[in-house]
């Protein structure tokens, strides 16, 4: 499978982004302090600010930190990561299925830069929302990667916040007007294994026509035997490249119900699939994303 393949070069880019934010432990009294003290500031401002943090959440020191996302019938995940430019004044707020990077801001500093490592393939752009999403630019494939981000101030007042992104850097600005520092600012890694396939409604119709022959293919065929052609099989071939050819099958099979089954889609409205659990609906997607 090529494009999982390249995908899992991103692994070893991740792990060397990793190495590279050094999280080593302190080697002296004062950055120990200054452990101590990023993860205590941390803690006692985002109490302030109810359902900020789940109350199982582990602060801790760290640099950076990895998403992943199972990808069915492969042993090993998709992988990316994201690493804090200013690793001395950076936490991880983790529990069983979130990780948030916390950068505090001390007097005078409005934004923060993180390093991403992606896997092949993809590009990091904005969302609606004002999160990060990883597209595949040739396969409309478009994985959740940096929710909305937040910010605030000492006393716990939520400061308007925004990120730009540039290749493999985001950076996070804040308005400090008013605030009071240190400020807290987070990036969440929101990669969950709900990757979509983006497509125009119309599109969607027109599998709904074909389904029955793409599911045609017998237990033995393979993704390049299917023999759909045009824009279609683009599409197939790559949900088939990363789920293989049974589960892709379901898929589009699902991809046709909920174009049937669902109300108000409009034709050339653009709307996300999820691959791993098609039958949760269509998902508003922006314009470029069906391009």
């Amino acid at each position: 499978m090529n494009a999982l393949k390249k995908l899992l070069r991103g692994t070893a880019a991740a792990a060397v982004l990793i190495a590279s934010v050094g999280l080593a432990a302190p080697a002296n009294a004062a950055e120990q302090q200054s452990v101590k003290d990023a993860v205590q500031t941390v803690k006692r401002i985002t109490a302030k600010a109810s359902g900020l943090l789940k109350g199982d959440a582990v602060v801790k020191k760290q640099g950076a930190m990895v998403g992943t996302a199972k990808v069915h019938g492969e042993a090993e995940p998709l992988v990316a990561a994201i690493a804090a430019d200013d690793v001395q004044n950076s936490v991880v707020a983790s529990t069983k299925d979130t990780q948030s990077m916390i950068m505090v801001l001390d007097q005078g500093k409005s934004s923060a830069d993180f390093s991403m490592s992606i896997p092949d393939g993809y590009v990091a752009e904005l969302t609606n929302d004002g999160g990060v999403q990883l597209r595949n630019q040739s396969a409309r494939i478009v994985i959740p990667f940096i929710s909305a981000p937040w910010a605030l101030d000492s006393n716990g007042k939520k400061l308007p916040t925004s990120y730009t992104v540039n290749g493999s850097k985001i950076t996070q600005h804040i308005n400090t007007n008013g605030a009071a520092y240190p400020i807290v600012a987070d990036p969440s890694i929101q990669w969950i294994p709900y990757p979509v396939v983006a497509m125009y409604g119309w599109e969607a119709g027109t599998i709904r026509k074909m389904t029955a022959s793409i599911l045609v293919a017998g237990p033995g065929a393979s993704c390049t035997l299917v023999g759909i052609t045009g824009w279609v099989g683009k599409v197939f071939t790559a949900i088939c490249s990363l789920v293989g050819l049974g589960s892709a099958k379901d898929i589009v099979r699902n991809i046709g119900n909920v174009w049937q089954s669902s109300s108000g889609l409009l034709l050339w409205g653009c709307y996300g699939f999820r691959i791993w659990n098609p039958g949760a609906g269509a998902i508003p997607m922006p314009a470029r994303d069906c391009a």
